[in-house]
């Protein structure tokens, strides 16, 4: 019987993602940077915190197009130290004044100060929020194993970056995702004078024909559609009820399955 797996969208096994936190003014030069060498990014932001040294509520809907914006509550407290309802109205405002800015439902989270406990998670989950992003970074290039703890590559100050960087470009042979999940601050490329680092380090990923770059939520997205695919025991045939296509191994085979669509997967006409 053929082994069938998740592939990222036009039948690719890499992916690179990024995740921004706290809205800083510096995401202004860090979106154009993104967008000139087509990156895809997820920025956590705090509607509490709009203005001063960071975005002003009017730029998010304009500046953060063709990226995604997920929150990071509405005041970057420390979530552990809180109450149940408190930890429910950070998330939940949040959300819903970040919807409102950008006409966008809000998926995603990512931990102030990278603390979480199982209330936290508990909360999230009742709030809606569908993955959430930590900063224990694992040096690795591998899918979640709870969309809730999501852990990064590395932090873009980390030594390692271009190192990752060049490992993912060049992995041809490995038959397993890899997922390369870059995070960090904007402010922190004025602080430390190193924006010619994300500079360097986008022009080495860009234009890769097997790299598909996606925001977090796209990723979630495509695994939760995959998860979604009715496949028959023998393998024979699969069945994708979502409304997007989903891209799956069969053997050696990349295959595309239709939204709605039930495809034969041995060369059989489906009845």
């Amino acid at each position: 019987m053929q082994k069938i797996g998740m592939l990222f969208p036009g039948g690719l096994r890499k992916c690179l993602t990024f995740s921004y936190d706290d809205g800083n003014h510096a995401d202004r030069r860090l979106t154009e940077l993104f967008a000139r060498y087509g990156m895809k990014a997820t920025f956590n932001l705090n509607s509490g915190t709009f203005g001063g040294q960071n975005i002003a509520p009017e730029e998010v809907r304009t500046l953060y197009e063709g990226q995604e914006v997920a929150s990071h509550t509405v005041s970057h407290p420390n979530l552990v130290r809180m109450a149940d309802s408190d930890l429910a109205w950070e998330i939940l405002e949040d959300c819903r004044a970040l919807e409102a800015l950008t006409g966008r439902r809000v998926d995603g989270f990512a931990y102030p100060y990278g603390t979480w406990n199982d209330a936290v998670i508990r909360a999230l989950e009742a709030c809606g929020i569908r993955y959430a992003r930590t900063v224990n970074a694992t040096g690795g290039f591998f899918l979640p194993e709870r969309w809730l703890c999501w852990h990064p590559t590395c932090h873009h100050d980390d030594p390692r970056l271009m190192d990752l960087g060049n490992s993912l470009i060049r992995d041809q042979a490995s038959q397993h995702l890899r997922l390369m999940y870059v995070w960090g601050h904007s402010y922190e490329f004025d602080r430390n004078d190193n924006w010619r680092r994300m500079e360097d380090f986008c022009a080495l990923m860009a234009g890769k024909p097997d790299i598909w770059y996606a925001a977090n939520g796209q990723i979630v997205d495509a695994a939760e559609n995959f998860a979604r695919l009715r496949i028959a025991r023998d393998h024979s045939f699969v069945y994708n009820p979502s409304a997007d296509p989903v891209w799956i191994s069969v053997g050696n085979r990349a295959v595309k399955v239709p939204g709605g669509t039930r495809i034969s997967l041995t060369g059989e006409k489906c009845q």
